[in-house]
């Protein structure tokens, strides 16, 4: 959760799957603006995965990696805001409006501890300022959004299950008849298999 990712110019698409797994451990993950990188392949692969919560030119890069390492924001204080006071129904409505998306549905702590990570990824060391933010930056409540439903397990996730389905499955067709139908569900998982 304390790992920055960075993808820089570069053809292909190395470095998405690191950057999905540095989300979704919690880490901050950044991509260079595919309009300034010599090859804007592997940038471009990075933003398509939607985990990325900085998109710089390599100059600002440098900028917000001495911020995010020695700036510390009292994210404590921000936390132990009461989740009903004025900035955060404005928040809550702001991304209504901007998204669809209502984060009233979902836990204030949670909700409360995302919002905490965005005004820290960027720098905003107020509420009031992150309101403000929110206003002027129509693409940061879908930033949020996607920072606060982040999909940290997936269909795969258990191999060990997989492989001793895979060591019996060929026994399990072949018992039923033509039309059977055969599903495997996993419980819990994000990605909607």
């Amino acid at each position: 959760e304390k790992a920055i990712g960075v993808i820089l110019s570069g053809t292909g698409a190395d470095g998405a799957a690191g950057l999905r797994a540095i989300k979704a451990a919690g880490g901050i993950t950044i991509a260079q603006e595919p309009d300034s990188a010599k090859y804007d392949g592997m940038p471009k692969a990075a933003i398509h995965t939607g985990s990325v919560d900085l998109i710089l030119r390599p100059a600002e890069i440098g900028l917000a990696l001495d911020r995010l390492v020695t700036q510390h924001h009292d994210l404590q204080a921000i936390l132990a805001e009461e989740p009903q006071t004025d900035e955060y129904a404005q928040i809550r409505n702001l991304v209504r409006v901007n998204t669809a998306f209502r984060l009233s549905d979902y836990k204030p702590g949670t909700v409360q501890r995302r919002i905490a990570r965005r005004m820290n990824i960027l720098g905003i060391d107020s509420l009031k300022a992150y309101v403000e933010h929110l206003r002027l930056h129509k693409d940061e409540a879908q930033a949020l959004v996607r920072d606060t439903f982040i999909s940290v397990t997936s269909f795969f996730r258990d191999a060990e299950a997989f492989l001793a389905l895979g060591r019996v499955i060929n026994d399990i067709v072949r018992q039923q008849s033509e039309r059977a139908v055969i599903r495997c569900w996993v419980p819990g998982c994000a990605t909607g298999e």
